[in-house]
């Protein structure tokens, strides 16, 4: 079965933060209700333009706080949280472009 563009954001950010739960996901990074990606999924369906644009609203401003973090302590650790936030703010964007 082919993984909708909400699943794949998903384990995308589980890369990048380690175990954040479905109803994290869903009411932190897609500004929906904790049962959001549940239901979806129950109903066949994918994650609204409007919860993947709000997605890339928060990525942005982690990219920002990141980016800030990076110039003080500028160290691996710092570089590879800025570029697999990064990496996931590009995927989201691609994912809204495909939706229209």
């Amino acid at each position: 079965m082919h993984a909708t563009a909400m699943e794949e954001l998903y384990e995308h950010m589980n890369d990048l933060r380690g175990n954040t739960s479905k109803r994290e996901f869903s009411t932190n990074y897609l500004g929906a209700s904790a049962n959001y990606m549940t239901s979806m999924k129950n109903m066949g369906r994918d994650a609204s333009a409007k919860a993947i644009a709000h997605l890339i609203t928060v990525l942005e401003t982690e990219i920002a706080a990141c980016e800030m973090i990076h110039a003080q302590y500028s160290n691996s650790r710092t570089q590879l949280r800025l570029e697999k936030t990064q990496q996931l703010h590009a995927l989201a964007q691609q994912k809204l472009r495909q939706m229209f």
